[in-house]
C-alpha cells in the first residue's frame, strides 16, 4: 500500500468525522428537520443526537472501510478514484453544513 492510498484515507476519514461533527452542531438540540438524509432524519430521532450520529456514522464507516480495503486489494486504482470521489462528496457536504452554522450563528444575534 501506498502513501497516496494513506494520504487519501486518511482525508476521507477527516472529513467523514468532521460531517458527524458538523451535523450535531446544526441540529442540536432538537432540529432534526435540518437534516436533509430522511433515513438519517429517522435514526436521529430514534437514537437522538449525539448517540444517533455516533452508532451511524460508527456503522457506516466500518462499512466503507471494508470495501475499500477489499476493493485495494483488487483494484488499487480504482480505489484511489472512489476515495477521492468520496473527498469531493464529503467536502461538498462539510462546508455546506459550516455555511449553515455561520448563517444559524448570524440569525442568532
Amino acid at each position: 500500500m501506498d502513501l497516496l492510498f494513506w494520504l487519501l484515507y486518511a482525508v476521507y476519514l477527516t472529513l467523514n468525522a468532521l460531517d458527524g461533527i458538523t451535523t450535531w452542531l446544526v441540529m442540536r438540540p432538537d432540529y432534526y428537520n435540518r437534516e436533509a438524509n430522511p433515513l438519517a432524519r429517522w435514526l436521529f430521532i430514534k437514537l437522538r443526537i449525539p448517540r444517533g450520529i455516533i452508532i451511524v456514522e460508527g456503522f457506516t464507516q466500518s462499512l466503507v472501510t471494508l470495501f475499500i480495503f477489499w476493493l485495494l486489494a483488487r483494484n488499487p486504482i480504482l480505489t484511489k478514484l472512489l476515495l477521492g470521489l468520496g473527498i469531493l462528496v464529503f467536502g461538498w457536504i462539510v462546508q455546506g453544513s459550516f455555511r449553515l452554522i455561520a448563517l444559524l450563528k448570524r440569525k442568532q444575534r
